[in-house]
């Protein structure tokens, strides 16, 4: 088995049929899918177990309760046995040529430890229409100096060699910027990452998603990420953990400011209209924080 597909799973009966099935009619057949149930309270499970009847290459893994997305990845790698591991998630949906498009990526750029790709962003219950393109940088050194300031890969678009999760030991738990800290650890290890320039999955928008829920918290823990993965310290580190785990809530002016900022900043790269700088620039001052973003946000773009 070359590649192993690992999906976590939490209450996300609304999507999932679609989630299983955009795998299971992959172009690429060769994997295995192996889906963790964390502690479900819906009809996710029994779904799964649908699913698994009909096709061998699934395997459940099933936690008794929540234990989080971290936790749950860790359990995925470590049943692997496959070269490749491959991410998805529960609420989106993979184009049919995703697995075998970055299969081959591997195997014609044999130095590439990290692969992920471009998304297209579709709204809740309307998958098909495609509403815009997430771009990050391609090349390695961009995807570098992004690091700095923004995530440059897509989680859900992960393809990674199994060996990198095992040097660094899988995910670390650390709410909900597990997979940033987990580049910006791969960068310094020296693995290489690279991004497809095409959209390989579709990446639904909907108030329940992760990343909906803790855009905010994201944005304002990020500098928490680059200082973790600076020092050597195992205390000050454990330190660093514990505060960004304990950033549950941000305040609501921080909140409405980057939000704003960001339709700002859009708006100004689309129509190269310098009326938005001012704009942008008074939706950054009402909170430092989130004229921290801005800096942040603003010079990773240089790097697309």
């Amino acid at each position: 088995m070359n590649v192993s597909i690992i999906m976590p799973v939490y209450n996300a009966e609304k999507f999932l049929n679609h989630s299983i099935e955009s795998i299971l009619l992959q172009s690429y057949k060769d994997f295995e899918f192996i889906i963790v149930n964390d502690g479900s309270t819906d009809l996710s499970l029994d779904i799964i177990k649908k699913y698994k009847e009909k096709d061998h290459r699934i395997k459940l893994i099933n936690n008794k309760s929540n234990m989080g997305i971290s936790y749950s990845l860790n359990i995925a790698i470590n049943s692997s046995s496959s070269k490749y591991i491959a991410r998805m998630d529960s609420d989106d949906i993979s184009l049919p040529n995703r697995i075998e498009r970055q299969f081959n990526f591997f195997k014609s750029n044999p130095s590439t430890d990290i692969l992920g790709t471009l998304a297209y962003v579709s709204n809740e219950d309307k998958i098909h229409e495609k509403t815009k393109i997430i771009k990050k940088p391609t090349n390695v050194e961009n995807i570098v100096n992004y690091s700095k300031y923004a995530c440059p890969v897509l989680h859900p678009t992960y393809f990674v060699k199994k060996k990198v999760y095992d040097d660094l030991k899988g995910y670390r738990e650390l709410y909900a910027l597990e997979d940033y800290d987990f580049i910006i650890r791969s960068i310094n290890k020296g693995f290489v990452i690279r991004n497809l320039n095409e959209p390989l999955i579709i990446f639904r928008r909907h108030s329940q998603s992760i990343s909906a829920k803790n855009y905010f918290q994201q944005i304002s823990k990020h500098n928490q990420v680059i200082k973790l993965n600076s020092i050597i310290n195992k205390k000050e580190q454990g330190k660093i953990v514990e505060k960004i785990n304990n950033i549950k809530n941000v305040p609501m002016l921080f909140s409405i400011s980057i939000s704003y900022r960001s339709i700002f900043i859009d708006k100004f790269y689309a129509k190269k209209n310098y009326i938005y700088l001012f704009f942008i620039f008074i939706t950054s001052f009402l909170h430092f924080r989130a004229f921290q973003s801005l800096w942040r946000i603003t010079n990773s773009r240089r790097f697309l």
